[in-house]
């Protein structure tokens, strides 16, 4: 068999000097990398930009000047107040988005999306959406109080039954989704206990939207251990 022919290295590696190091240390924090590598190069010592960058943060140093690569405070673009040129405008013509277009993916207002948290969503203006079963509530009961959300009191966010909606403070939110609360419903409101069943199992968010009865049957999973830990203790829940 023909053997192939190993490619020369155009770029080999160069370790850096005590000279090259001492520029940086002296110039780097202040003038930046393309000063050095410019510096380096009317050295004869050629550096590139990036080789500049990667050797000062190696270094511990960071360019504290002005911004590179920004427009300065107050600076003025030169179209300013110039108008485009008919052969411009006749090439920007066709993509040129037209009074009253609208995306292709815009939805009417009332739209409803379910969204990766599993919650469903309602569009009740441009740009502006809601949660359903906030909505429903906000409806029959009037504004929700600062400091307090609509809860699901059977943890399934897609009954939206208003005898299943209840009103609860943030702290006590935060106590039902606590990792290992205590059984009952309250623990599997958000399901978060059933997510991170199975994802030690290595099934994502992604194959649980797919598949649904994931996330059921992990939520029955996991109260069946929760009952089981306070039927025999923790010893049977640790097997």
């Amino acid at each position: 068999m023909p053997t192939r022919k190993r490619k020369k290295n155009i770029h080999p590696h160069r370790y850096w000097t005590k000279q090259e190091e001492a520029l940086l240390l002296k110039y780097y924090v202040n003038k930046g990398p393309d000063w050095c590598a410019t510096a380096l190069s009317a050295k004869g010592l050629d550096r590139t930009k990036v080789a500049v960058e990667n050797r000062a943060h190696k270094m511990g140093l960071y360019y504290c000047g002005e911004p590179i690569g920004r427009y300065k405070k107050g600076h003025v673009p030169a179209s300013k107040g110039k108008k485009m040129s008919a052969e411009q405008y006749k090439r920007c013509k066709a993509t040129m988005f037209k009074p009253g277009d609208r995306p292709e993916n815009r939805v009417p207002i009332g739209h409803e999306t379910i969204r990766n948290d599993g919650y469903t969503y309602v569009k009740v203006a441009e740009k502006k959406w809601v949660f359903k079963h906030r909505m429903l509530w906000e409806k029959h009961n009037g504004p929700v109080p600062a400091g307090h959300i609509v809860a699901f009191r059977d943890g399934n966010p897609h009954n939206f039954l208003l005898d299943n909606l209840e009103l609860i403070t943030r702290k006590e939110n935060v106590r039902r989704n606590r990792w290992g609360a205590g059984p009952s419903q309250y623990s599997l409101i958000s399901g978060r206990a059933a997510h991170m069943r199975l994802r030690k199992r290595g099934i994502g968010r992604k194959a649980v939207r797919d598949n649904p009865q994931l996330l059921d049957l992990a939520k029955a999973e996991t109260l069946l251990k929760l009952k089981t830990r306070k039927r025999h203790g923790n010893h049977s829940a640790q097997s």
